[in-house]
């Protein structure tokens, strides 16, 4: 796998990362397979842009006990209010989503961020 520089930070990342939207529609196993094949070819780096509750969950699970071999792309603006995906900029739901994030992922922090546009 060859790994560049994220932008000017002192990040090296894959040029393959891992998308994580698609694993909504998949169980924890699957995810975790997923993430444990990735991990295998070299891949070190996860957007992790949706919201869908059970999602995070099976992603933080996939990851405990290898968050520090793992680079996360989170995305603020992502949240998931009345069971569906909604983009905001309103800073208490952003909070709420970003908290929701770590959490479910089992982490207290990311390593890079992304802020959602609304239309």
């Amino acid at each position: 796998m060859i790994y560049r520089r994220l932008g000017k930070t002192e990040l090296m990342v894959s040029e393959i990362g891992l998308g994580g939207e698609w694993l909504e529609r998949h169980s924890y196993d699957e995810c975790k397979a997923v993430i444990d094949c990735a991990e295998n070819l070299g891949i070190n780096i996860l957007d992790c842009w949706m919201s869908e509750p059970n999602v995070r969950t099976n992603i933080g699970r996939a990851l405990a006990g290898k968050r520090e071999r793992w680079l996360i792309q989170g995305h603020i603006g992502s949240t998931w209010q009345n069971g569906q995906y909604v983009r905001t900029r309103d800073p208490e739901k952003c909070r709420e989503a970003f908290e929701d994030l770590l959490a479910r992922i089992q982490t207290d922090y990311i390593d890079a961020g992304v802020i959602i546009g609304t239309s």
